[in-house]
């Protein structure tokens, strides 16, 4: 069915927000790209039988979307997993506390399974550069309802906590790591009810650079990442922001990063495999060897989640390995040409060179099937300067012979091939 009008069209929202009369008002999803018509053929727009038959011409003028707005952690070789030797076929014990650029028992569902409550298949995975920003709670009685926020510290702006608060907004369900429990080892899932900007209905202002929770922590968490779960219920994470009708995925959650060996010994052989999801919680693997030597190898997949690590039929790890996190970071789309990207790493933009992409870059691989041998199904990106503090911004303009393709039952042109 085909929709005509003469325009102009004048959209517009809730015109007072404390008294929302359409729930659904949001911004407009549009399906496979968009085009600027030719005016040559306007005519066809509203002719009965010509316009459908021969079908209107227009140039593609894609949307460029903000995929990634992210501040991404430095690597760490051992923030996974400290230096161990597990035997052959056996697992790494995958670190169990939180800590900087990681984020544990984070509660998942798997793509393609319903997101409820009491929903089955729910797993608790490691979150790699979890969150939009950073957090510390107390159990105070009187604060423990309060969410201290610490960061992010991006270059080119100033006040931390004030910058952070921009992120958060009433309604907003959340997952604090660490301040769901007495133990501090689970995530507590809460709703925010006020930041120093907004407030829901009946509630003030929170004091600056803090942010109001529905529930109490349990425990202390410090300086940890503040992620959100899905809009609806609260039980699994999803990097969304909630607008109307739809759930925009959040350019400041959508890192994933590559997973690296490190070996301390030249006795550690054979290979490990590496178990997890993607951003989109699609599952995933790759099989990385084990360093021979004093080094490090560097995994090509993009991880968001990591749920296993581990040593694979002949591998020999009496040197002691550890696993942890490395210099590249996944594309949310998939890349096929870097002219079709706009990257920005610390307030510079990235350009190319005659002939060659910019360093770092490594687009999707074409691989009609997916393994755990192969590369990232959308392309990674080496920022370069990744300290906690310096800004990756990737903006991207899908083509059309990508945008066009993508449906709900091959999604290949923009989300690359199925994980494997």
């Amino acid at each position: 069915m085909r929709t005509s009008l003469n325009g102009p069209v004048v959209l517009f929202g809730n015109d007072n927000p404390q008294q929302v009369s359409d729930t659904d008002a949001g911004p407009n999803v549009d399906y496979q790209s968009n085009a600027l018509l030719d005016s040559r053929y306007v005519s066809q727009v509203t002719a009965a039988g010509e316009g459908a038959q021969a079908g209107i011409l227009a140039w593609h003028n894609p949307v460029e979307a903000e995929v990634l707005s992210a501040i991404p952690q430095a690597a760490s070789n051992t923030v996974l997993a400290t230096a161990q030797a597990p035997a052959a076929l056996a697992f790494f014990t995958l670190a169990s506390a939180n800590a900087t650029g990681i984020a544990v028992n984070i509660p998942l569902i798997p793509f393609g399974q319903a997101i409820q409550p009491g929903a089955q298949g729910l797993v608790n995975v490691i979150a790699l550069d979890f969150g939009f920003a950073i957090g510390t709670t107390t159990t105070a009685a009187a604060t423990a309802n309060v969410l201290t926020l610490t960061g992010p510290t991006p270059g080119g702006y100033t006040g931390t906590a004030t910058y952070a608060s921009r992120f958060f907004y009433p309604g907003q369900r959340i997952l604090v790591p660490g301040a769901g429990n007495v133990a501090g080892t689970l995530p507590l899932s809460t709703v925010v009810l006020a930041t120093d900007r907004y407030a829901a209905p009946g509630q003030v202002l929170a004091a600056t650079g803090t942010v109001l929770m529905a529930n109490p922590a349990l425990a202390v968490a410090t300086n940890v990442g503040i992620g959100t779960s899905d809009q609806e219920y609260g039980v699994a994470v999803k990097p969304v922001v909630k607008a109307g009708a739809i759930r925009v995925y959040d350019p400041a959650q959508m890192v994933a990063r590559n997973v690296t060996l490190t070996s301390g010994s030249t006795t550690a052989s054979g290979n490990a495999i590496v178990r997890g999801f993607d951003i989109y919680e699609q599952a995933m693997s790759e099989v990385i060897p084990i360093p021979t030597t004093a080094t490090t190898n560097s995994g090509k997949k993009a991880f968001a989640y990591v749920s296993s690590v581990q040593v694979q039929a002949g591998g020999v790890t009496t040197g002691n390995v550890s696993v942890g996190t490395g210099t590249a970071i996944g594309i949310p789309v998939r890349v096929d040409l870097f002219e079709n990207l706009a990257l920005f790493v610390n307030n510079v933009q990235i350009v190319g060179s005659a002939g060659a992409l910019p360093a770092g870059l490594v687009t999707a691989d074409q691989t009609p099937t997916a393994t755990s041998s192969t590369g990232d199904v959308r392309g990674t990106y080496i920022p370069g300067t990744l300290n906690g503090t310096a800004r990756t911004v990737i903006f991207h303009q899908a083509p059309i012979h990508q945008a066009k393709v993508s449906t709900n039952i091959d999604f290949r042109g923009l989300i690359g091939v199925v994980q494997a």
